[in-house]
């Protein structure tokens, strides 16, 4: 039966304090408490580079040190943007802005390929625009013009457009992306504003929560999943929530942010594991609404960024924590 050294590669070391850079699946006995110790992975948030424009209601894609930021407004309601920057996983850089200023956006991509579709500027909008690592430019429009659709994709040439009001009545239709065009699809079982609160991919995706307005309340805690084909309701998430942000797989996904009709903002992040939701051990320092979040994303790797008209960006990551050995 293989040991701990065989399986690790290091000895249980006896020390007489816990080590500052302890690696992951680490093993050690701290003799001065007397005490065994190992270390595992958690996630937590930590404060992230402050973006160079506040705004709100702006969109991202991209990972968590490879990100991009664009469009919002800058001063609420009617100072539409089309500033584009870039992160690096501490600093945030002007790029080539967008062609067409606007808020309410939705997208899916990398920092080197992506695509931004719908939003709003005075009009609801149908624009779609395509980044190819340097430059902005047209391509084939959505079939409706619509506000704040839910994003789900991770890539330039797959996505899908999820709900989002294109007028006082909440919209369910779902739009696919092949690359080229747009196409109707399955609509949602509720229809809704998703913004920011959608995930996966056009084979697996994910919507939760969002704004059903005027219905009241207008937070709801719906969650759907996606087959490649059609909707199903799965389970709800813990707090109703609109406004707030998600990345991440079908399988495993985090929310964050947003308010709803008691709270605002909303303190508590949330995780999905494919089955349920429940409240994250750590939670953003000043959760906000409205934010732009990287839509690429995974689900220990995502970025909260501007929103409340603000410049503030956190990270959500993995990283090391240190457990008790406890026996029975």
């Amino acid at each position: 039966m293989a040991d701990y050294k065989g399986i690790k590669g290091f000895k249980v070391q006896s020390l007489a304090s816990d080590p500052s850079a302890a690696i992951v699946g680490q093993l050690w006995y701290n003799t001065t408490t007397n005490i065994l110790k190992y270390t595992t992975q958690t996630t937590a948030w930590s404060s992230g580079g402050a973006m160079n424009t506040p705004r709100t209601t702006g969109a991202g894609f991209g990972a968590l040190a490879a990100a991009q930021g664009f469009g919002g407004v800058t001063v609420n309601p009617t100072n539409y943007t089309g500033n584009n920057e870039q992160y690096d996983g501490s600093t945030w850089t002007e790029v080539n802005n967008m062609t067409t200023p606007r808020n309410g956006i939705a997208a899916s991509g990398t920092q080197t390929a992506g695509i931004v579709f719908g939003g709003y500027n005075g009009a609801h909008l149908a624009n779609t625009e395509s980044w190819d690592g340097t430059s902005w430019s047209e391509v084939n429009n959505l079939l409706q013009a619509r506000q704040s659709p839910g994003a789900v994709g991770t890539v330039a040439t797959a996505a899908l457009a999820v709900g989002g009001p294109y007028s006082i009545t909440p919209d369910s239709k779902t739009e696919q992306w092949d690359g080229t065009s747009w196409s109707e699809v399955a609509a949602i079982g509720e229809g809704r504003n998703v913004s920011k609160q959608a995930c996966g991919t056009t084979a697996a995706g994910l919507i939760f929560g969002g704004d059903n307005y005027p219905g009241s309340p207008r937070a709801v805690t719906l969650c759907e999943e996606w087959n490649g084909s059609a909707w199903s309701e799965v389970n709800n998430m813990t707090t109703a929530r609109q406004d707030g942000g998600g990345v991440g797989l079908q399988t495993a996904a985090v929310t964050f942010g947003g308010n709803n009709d008691t709270v605002n903002p909303v303190p508590n992040s949330e995780e999905y594991d494919g089955t349920s939701w429940a409240n994250t051990a750590s939670s953003p320092a000043t959760p906000k609404l409205n934010i732009l979040v990287n839509s690429g994303g995974v689900s220990n790797a995502a970025l909260q960024c501007t929103g409340n008209l603000t410049n503030v960006v956190e990270e959500y990551a993995l990283g090391p924590t240190t457990k008790t050995v406890t026996t029975s």
